[in-house]
């Protein structure tokens, strides 16, 4: 067979085998945004330089001087921009981290984490894979497909690669085929023979036979298990992270003078005023120690055992946003500082939000909830980093009644998105939906009545906590637990009184009836007492358990719902109303003080930035110029795919969510406390109300009919042609064009 047509069906296969791979690796790893755009631009100048050596670089001279210049000058641009090139060498140290204890603990992980390591990795087995298979063994990419398919299967991704078994088989079929099949022609034309067969019909009787033996393998058992299984993964040996185990003195209110929650709720208990530490900070805050998923009628316990390592600079903390809800929009970045001086844990405690924690000469580690721990007990000061949201989003309870409606809103639209369009994705939340069987009918019956008429998650919470704000009392004489007796149970309906415990689990367990997803919280809820210097002080009498509900599956955002009732707070409170001014007239030269430290820092950090973007102006402007070539093509195929991916959803809902969208580029907003139908009523032009009416009908059967896959293909896309033809008679072509390709919709 001749050379080209050889290479370019070797090249064909390999692409295919790798394109495979990195498919199946997007599912195990769960990898979002994967750029298969960035991967064929690696690919392509992956096969474009082993070609260039293999037929133009002929003379071993040749290849070792442009080796050398390709080398050198790698090696001077590296060396003339080594700060730039330092930072992103730490960073990436810190994404192979995050990527670790993200694979380990089956959650997402994001393209960018891998995209420094597909650079220097994918070409570089691209150029081996085809120089292998030239000169040596011309299945090897057969080798690399099959030793990737044992190895995602080995590490527990047994569903995956259940469901990509098919596609495996025919890709391995074919192409063992068709080398086999070169091979055999080229020795036989080397021997002398001349053969003359329709390379068509040879391809189609593969792919033809690959297909059929593919089928077959469906119905075959595929029952045997990785080395690394579900049920075996806790014998994994994650290098990057700690396990819960290995931590000492995690703190419990126990600590503080109530029961050890861990092996007993409730009794009579008696709390003193210790000091525990003290804190720098700009009003009181809810600082988070432990929270606890796991309840079993009697006590309550943490099931997230591994904990990642964060950095300085660590992202992965960074609240996410949605549609309905943005933590970052709405808040501040902020910080505090602990000085924990009479207190023996390894917890360290922080506000809700927070996405880092300084302290010198310690490793600090979180897990999936947000916890913060060090490998030792620490006495040390350490410096808090979170989002100000100045308790908006992050504490339900205060000024209750003011967020009732932006709370139920962003609710009743996360809930109802992740439930209709997302259904798998909830099921993460399942931990936090945990309910012992030993609960009475009669706890289930009570959420039921107190929430009956609710369909919205959201009064439901705020139903719950009236319940329980309104008619029980807080107290800490308190009976001990009835031998058997199911806690809340006996709270709610013998008890009716109780400390901080007893309203916290409570209010998790009937939020959890109540179809919401929360959890149980111990750590100290700061007054206003404050020392000589101006530092809050929190003692023992601060310790506190609270429930946290979550509010918005979709960015996966949480928020406090303490339920105590306020009347011993309001003393509280009263006899600190009278030091808030002083306290905040003390704040003030501290404030000036830290406002010109931050200000002389960012100007420091101004001049460096400046420096180091002058000096790698040119290496910044190619990789620009390349990075937008790249964009637009990615931007175009975006388009493509998210059309296709609109009309051909079983769902109309996408193609509504995707319309209301789009309308809004042309002033057509529909407001959040709008129905549907007023929304269209309030449309002037009548053919566009027309087409939404339509629109919206279909929805409305699929929604409350609960079926999908009732309109048919070419009817969602008279739709789409629709609205897209109607946004561009009213902005014009231009204009069109370009907030479509730039994605400008507000």
């Amino acid at each position: 067979m001749e050379t080209f047509k050889k290479n370019i069906i070797y090249v064909s296969l390999t692409y295919v085998n790798i394109f495979f791979i990195m498919r199946v690796m997007e599912k195990c790893f769960k990898i979002n945004n994967f750029s298969y755009v960035f991967f064929n631009f690696l690919f392509i100048l992956a096969a474009m330089i082993y070609y260039l050596y293999r037929f133009l670089l002929k003379r071993p001279l040749h290849k070792f001087l442009f080796t050398f210049l390709m080398i050198l000058s790698m090696g001077l641009w590296v060396y003339f921009n080594m700060d730039y090139f330092t930072q992103i060498f730490k960073l990436n140290i810190k994404y192979v981290m995050d990527l670790n204890n993200n694979i380990y603990n089956g959650e997402t992980t994001y393209f960018y984490q891998l995209k420094l390591l597909f650079i220097f990795t994918i070409p570089l087995l691209i150029v081996l894979i085809l120089w292998i298979g030239d000169k040596v063994f011309p299945n090897c990419i057969l080798l690399v497909t099959v030793s990737s398919m044992l190895f995602f299967w080995n590490y527990g991704y047994t569903e995956t690669v259940k469901k990509y078994t098919f596609y495996f088989i025919l890709i391995s079929i074919i192409t063992y085929s068709i080398n086999s099949y070169i091979r055999s022609i080229d020795e036989l034309k080397s021997s002398g023979v001349g053969i003359s067969i329709a390379y068509s019909k040879i391809l189609l009787y593969i792919v033809i036979l690959g297909f059929l033996i593919s089928g077959v393998q469906s119905f075959l058992p595929k029952e045997i298990q990785g080395k690394y299984n579900k049920e075996k993964s806790e014998e994994f040996i994650n290098k990057f992270s700690i396990n819960r185990r290995d931590i000492k003195n995690v703190y419990n209110l126990s600590s503080s003078g109530y029961n050890n929650t861990d092996t007993k709720l409730g009794g009579p208990i008696t709390i003193d005023n210790k000091q525990v530490f003290k804190v720098k900070a700009d009003r009181p805050y809810y600082l988070r120690g432990t929270s606890k998923e796991y309840y079993d009628g009697f006590s309550w316990k943490g099931v997230q055992n591994n904990y990642g390592r964060i950095n300085k600079d660590s992202s992965i903390l960074e609240p996410k946003s949605s549609n309905s809800l943005s933590i970052v929009g709405e808040s501040k970045i902020d910080y505090i500082t602990i000085y924990p001086d009479y207190i023996s844990t390894s917890t360290l405690f922080a506000p809700m939000y927070a996405t880092n924690i300084n302290i010198k000469g310690e490793k600090v580690f979180y897990d999936k909830d947000n916890n913060f721990v060090t490998s030792n007990d620490t006495h040390k000061e350490y410096t808090v980093k979170f989002y100000n949201d100045d308790l908006k989003y992050s504490v339900i309870s205060d000024n209750i009644d003011s967020k009732k409606n932006i709370i139920t809103t962003i609710m009743d639209y996360g809930y109802k998105h992740s439930l209709s369009l997302e259904p798998e994705k909830f099921k993460q939340y399942n931990v936090y939906l945990q309910l012992p069987d030993n609960i009475p009918k009669r706890v289930f019956d009570l959420v039921d009545n107190i929430t009956s008429g609710e369909k919205d998650p959201g009064e439901k919470v705020f139903k719950i906590y009236d319940y329980l704000h309104k008619n029980y009392k807080y107290s800490l004489q308190v009976q001990q637990l009835p031998e058997g007796k199911e806690f809340v149970d006996n709270f709610l309906f013998t008890e009716k009184k109780g400390y901080c415990t007893y309203f916290a689990t409570a209010a998790t367990v009937m939020c959890r009836i109540a179809g919401i997803p929360a959890r149980y919280v111990e750590g100290f809820n700061m007054t206003y007492d404050k020392d000589a210097d101006g530092l809050f002080i929190v003692s023992n009498k601060n310790s506190h358990a609270w429930a946290e509900i979550l509010i918005d599956p979709i960015s996966n955002s949480w928020s406090i719902l303490d339920t105590v009732p306020s009347a011993p707070e309001e003393v509280e409170r009263a006899q600190q109303e009278e030091r808030k001014k002083e306290a905040y007239e003390d704040t003030q030269p501290q404030e000036t003080n830290r406002n010109n430290v931050k200000k002389t820092e960012e100007d420091i950090i101004n001049k460096e930035q400046v420096k180091n973007e002058k000096k790698s102006y040119w290496a910044y402007l190619l990789s620009l110029l390349l990075l937008i070539i790249l964009l637009i093509i990615a931007r175009i195929l975006m388009i493509i795919r998210n059309k296709r991916k609109i009309i051909k959803s079983k769902s109309i809902i996408p193609l509504y969510l995707y319309i209301i969208k789009r309308i809004r580029t042309i002033g057509i907003y529909k407001d959040e406390s709008q129905g549907e139908k007023e929304f269209i009523q309030s449309i002037e032009d009548i053919s566009l109300r027309f087409k939404m009416e339509e629109l919206v009908e279909y929805v409305y059967k699929e929604f409350y009919g609960e079926k999908e896959d009732t309109v048919e293909y070419n009817k969602k896309e008279e739709l789409y042609k629709f609205i897209e033809k109607y946004i561009k008679e009213n902005q014009g072509k231009g204009k069109y064009y370009v907030v479509k390709f730039l994605n400008l919709g507000k």
